[in-house]
This record gives structure tokens, sequence and C-alpha cells, in this order.
């Protein structure tokens, strides 16, 4: 592994392709660089910065797979170019140092697992028996995760067989060094016929760690096809069966396509997920000699056990050892052993929404994992396309309930009161359940009555609030394309953000103002987006539909600059009074950084406020009517 010291080559990747690759002549390389790809998509015959779908497929995505021939310009196969440090997951065309690349940024949903796979045809006109196979992998190790980048091969797209000597792991803890990876190999004992095809594939999938994932690139692609005398090929055959846990001994067989002196080995793969008690297997090694059989039958015990376990799989790798003969493809074999033991049922308490919404001091939700029963009332629509995304509130609290793939026959009915059976999770800061069933116990419960806050933060969190007198930071983030969005009010004081998501009537509607002078009361449900631990940051408040947002005009606006506002003693020690010949609403101390240390909803024109546990020194009192801001400097002694 060569390690890149410059980072200033621009910070990390953007790409590009041909548009058909052919093995035309032997022993002459044929390269793929990449150049032109500007991470529009695939398409047929590639072009306006597009992949070649003809030539390259991609799987794994949570937008789904590209098929080769099929058109993707969208989503998580168009994520335009980059020069690296990326968040969405997706493809990109990266640009490093002036050399482009195709690049994956894996995220939970996307490449985890997930592969690039290119189709190469033989068209020499001879059967290659070796391929010498070269390309540069680029890893940005900017997560504390580590993730793989394997290769294998297959001739028909279903089965592949992994190239060892190619694979690659990066670095678990990150330190945000791009590395550069140069791999390379020869493939022998190939049968790769004049005129038929080869599909190379790429494959990354999560190996350690935790949190977000590093970015890969792929480039130089560099494929010499060599023609060589034929060897006799073994293989496995058939490369993959299924038994049932109660089918005792059962059989495979290794072949030898031409009599000859060959010895190779049977061993089982890292990647079984089965052991000594599911299935009884030795390895073993096995010689052919000249002139006799061309085919060895081995045998496996399967342990018909009482236990209920997932469906698993035995993993056979074969090796050349010595001979006269190449190990060809299939080298793999796949043993699935389908378990036949019927699952206990789960064991779930029944919790008030509080009861599993607990934090520690670093926002971590201490409930993780605890299989628990929720029942409570639906709040908002449901935001995520496929499954289930909604809020759960009861007298406690409250709690997101998301599904990626299942709906359970339920659609989602703001005012139905619904129980939930899952296990309590955590994402990005927000709490979560995930079920594993839920069943409509009635409709048309009240709503909660919304909270008038001047703050988000872990109180708001699936909890319904108001935010009143608002306008924009910059009105232009309200995109209103129909995708989602973020976009930031200010009361004057505070910043918030608001989520305008893509499932809700508001994602395509212009921005909600007026020609006069106006503010906003925004009604929502609190959540939270932080990124990484500790998870003390990223609140939001998601409207739920067009009605959550209300536009007041201001018009003759009494000011509180035309009245008289007294606050005494000043400096003070204990106690200070606010006095002023005009009603305010709410009245707010920060220190001179911003932030806050005293807020309350006041009522009258006069008040006495304790500040005897203020630190000494300098604050800013602010106080708000329901159109602006007056504020004054005072001294705690």
């Amino acid at each position: 592994m060569k390690k890149i010291t410059l980072f200033a080559a621009a910070c990390m990747f953007a790409a590009v392709s041909h548009a058909q690759l052919m093995l035309n002549t032997p022993g002459v390389p044929q390269t793929i660089d990449f150049t032109g790809f500007a991470g529009a998509g695939f398409q047929p015959g590639g072009g306006g910065g597009m992949l070649d779908s003809d030539l390259w497929s991609a799987t794994g995505f949570s937008d789904g797979d590209v098929d080769f021939g099929e058109t993707a310009t969208t989503g998580d196969f168009a994520k335009g170019t980059t020069m690296g440090l990326v968040t969405p997951g997706g493809i990109y065309g990266v640009d490093i140092a002036g050399n482009q690349g195709l690049m994956v940024q894996p995220v939970a949903d996307d490449f985890t697992p997930g592969s690039f796979i290119l189709k190469i045809e033989n068209n020499t006109g001879i059967d290659i028996t070796e391929l010498d196979v070269a390309y540069t992998i680029y890893v940005l190790n900017d997560q504390g995760r580590s993730n793989s980048f394997n290769f294998s091969i297959s001739y028909d797209n279903v089965t592949y067989n992994p190239i060892s000597d190619l694979d690659y792991t990066s670095p678990e803890m990150m330190d945000f060094t791009p590395y550069i990876n140069e791999m390379a190999t020869t493939i022998s004992g190939l049968s790769f016929t004049a005129g038929s095809l080869l599909y190379l594939r790429w494959t990354g999938d999560d190996v350690g760690g935790a949190g977000s994932r590093d970015e890969f690139a792929l480039d130089d692609i560099v494929l010499t096809a060599i023609e060589g005398e034929p060897l006799p090929l073994v293989t496995f055959d058939p490369a993959a069966a299924l038994a049932g846990e109660a089918d005792g001994t059962v059989s495979s067989n290794i072949h030898l396509s031409a009599t000859a002196d060959c010895t190779v080995d049977v061993t089982v793969s890292v990647m079984s997920t089965t052991d000594d008690a599911d299935v009884i297997f030795t390895a073993f090694g096995h010689s052919f000699t000249a002139g006799g059989a061309t085919d060895y039958t081995f045998f496996f015990d399967i342990v018909d056990d009482l236990l209920d376990e997932p469906d698993e799989s035995l993993i056979l790798d074969l090796t050349y050892v010595s001979g006269a003969c190449a190990v060809g493809l299939p080298s793999t074999y796949l043993l699935g052993v389908i378990d036949n033991d019927t699952p206990a049922p789960l064991d779930y308490t029944e919790y008030a929404i509080s009861e599993v919404t607990g934090s520690d001091a670093g926002g971590v939700n201490t409930q993780v994992g605890a299989l628990a029963e929720l029942t409570g009332v639906v709040h908002g629509i449901n935001t995520w396309d496929g499954g289930l995304q909604f809020t759960l509130i009861d007298a406690t609290g409250g709690i997101s309930v998301f599904s990626f793939d299942q709906t359970f026959g339920y659609t989602v009915t703001e005012g139905d009161e619904v129980t939930v059976q899952g296990v309590i999770s955590q994402f990005n800061g927000l709490n979560e359940i995930e079920p594993d069933t839920l069943w409509l116990v009635d409709a048309a419960n009240p709503l909660q009555t919304p909270s008038v806050v001047t703050a988000l933060d872990e109180s708001t969190e699936s909890q319904m609030a108001t935010i009143h007198n608002l306008t924009y930071v910059d009105i232009a983030q309200w995109l209103g394309d129909g995708s989602s969005f973020n976009v930031q009010l200010t009361d004057g004081i505070n910043t918030y953000t608001i989520r305008i998501d893509n499932n809700t009537d508001l994602a395509a509607l212009p921005a909600p103002s007026i020609v006069e002078p106006f503010v906003l009361h925004v009604t929502g449900i609190g959540s939270q987006f932080d990124t990484g631990a500790p998870y003390l940051d990223g609140y939001q408040l998601l409207p739920r539909y067009a009605a959550d947002i209300e536009v007041e005009a201001v018009l003759a606006i009494p000011t509180l600059e035309e009245t008289a506002l007294t606050i005494y003693p000043n400096p003070a020690i204990d106690v200070i009074t606010v006095q002023t010949d005009a009603v305010y609403n709410n009245l707010i101390i920060t220190d001179l950084q911003g932030s806050v240390v005293f807020t309350m909803v006041m009522s009258g024109n006069t008040t006495v406020i304790p500040v005897q546990y203020l630190a000494p020194g300098a604050y800013l009192m602010h106080i708000q009517n329901e159109y602006q801001t007056k504020t004054q400097l005072f001294v705690k002694q």
C-alpha cells in the first residue's frame, strides 16, 4: 500500500468510462481510466458524463440496482462530481489531483454491501486461460469504520469466485489520510472461451468499527489477456447446494476436466457461518492420477439440533497443491443449511414511552436493544417510502417509529392509537423503535397540544412544539422543488432548523411569505440529526403539513424602542427589577457570547428576577413583544 502524504492534491476524488470493452489482442493491455465520467449516472452507450450501462452495473443502493442496459440518472446513481469529503451516500465522479475515478460513498443503506460489475468480452478469437488484472483503489480514511473493497469474477453474473489476492480493507482508525492502493494479480486456470463474457466485480461492505464510512474510488483498470496452453482444470461440481438440517449425510464432488497428475486441497473458508456443531466436515487433500478417475466425491454430516438458528452456510475453498493442472472456476463451494427449528417467541415488555427514551450525559439512549411494547397516538404523516416513519406519543413522551421496508399492512393516519412491538434503537441521536409488528387500537384520538418553546433540545424530541415570531435567515434556503431540505428561521435571538420532508405538501410549495412585513408561527414535531456522539446538537422542528406554518402580517408595529425600559439596581447583587410602560411576552438573559442563562414568560409591566445564582460579570437582558426585541446591558456583582 502506498500512502499519499500530499493531501492538498484537491482533497480527494471525480470519474468516466469507455463505451465498450472488448479484449481484442492477447498480450495487449486494455485500460479503463474513467476519463469524462462526471457522476451523471448510467445509460446505454455512456456519454454525457455517464457510465456505459451496457458495460457497467451497480448494486446495493437504497434507490435500487442498475442492471446492464438500464438508465439511471438520478438519486444514488448520479451524485455529480466531487473532490471528496462528502456525506450523502451514492456514486460520484471524483477528481484526484487531476486524475478522474469512479467514487462511492458507502452509508448504512448504500454499498453495505454493494458492488460495481464490469462486463468484458473475449474478442481475441482464441481461448484465454490467464488474465492479468491491475487497478488502483483510492481511499479517504476520514471515518472510524473499516470497509472492504474486494474483487471476484464470474462466467454468468450469478456465481462469483473471490480472488483473495485482491482483497482490500480500509483502516479502522481514522487519520483523515488519503491512501493509494495498487492492486494486481494474474488469474490463471480460466476457461474464457472466444466470444464469451466474463464479469469482474468489486464489492464493498462493513468490516469493523462504528460510525460513518470511508470514501472509495476505483481507477486505472488494466486488463491483459494471456494465451496459454490449456491445463486440465479442477473445479467444484456442483458449485452450490441446499440441505435441510434433518438431511443427515450429504455429498458433493470435485471434478478434473481431463486425466492428469494433480493434487488439490479442500478447506473451510473463513466466510463460512457454520461450525462443527452444525456441519461435521474435515478439510482434506486429494490427488488425481494420470489415467485415473476424474471425479472425487466427499461427504458432510449435518447436525440436527433443537436450537432456533438463522440459516447458515458452509463455504469451501479449492486450492492447487501440485501437478499438471490448475484450479478453475468455480473454486468455491457453498452448502446452504436451512434450519428446521421453531423460533422461540420474543418476550416484549410493556413500557411507557418515557421509560425507553432516557439518555446518559452524552445523549446516548440507555435502553438501546430493549424489546418493548409501546402504545400511543400517531402524530404526523409517513415520511418513509416503502416502509414506516412516524411519531408515537403517549402521556409520558414520544418516540419515532421506523421500519425500512415493512408497513405491516398499516396506513399511517394521524390520531390513530396503535401498539408497537419492537427493538429500541437510536439514529443520529433520535430515539426510535424498530417494529417487529404493530396493530391499530382505535382511531380519531386527540393530538398532543403543542408547547410554545424558545429552544429545541432533548425536551422537544418527538414532541409537538410551536415557535412564534420567526423570520427567514435566508429565504433562498426554501427550495420548494419537492425534495427534502432545511431552512433556518430566527426569532431575533435564537436560530432554529426547520426540516421540510419531501413527503409533506410543504416540500413542493413556495416559501410562505407575503408582501407586507410578516412573521411566521411554526408548529411541528421535534427531531434530532446529530451524526456522532455525544448526541447533544442537531435539533430540528418538522412541520407536518402546510397548516403548520402560519404567516402573520405585521402592520402598525408597536416598537419597544418607543417605550421606556428601566432595569435596577444595575449593577445587581441578588435581584433585578425590570420595568417598562409596554407589555412584553418573553424575557431572556444571555451572556456576552450569546448563551442563554435565564428565560421566562412575562405578562405584566414590572417584575423582579433573581440573579444571585449568576456568576459575576456582564449580561444582556432581552425583552420581546410579539414583533421585536429590546436589549439592555447589566452587570452582576
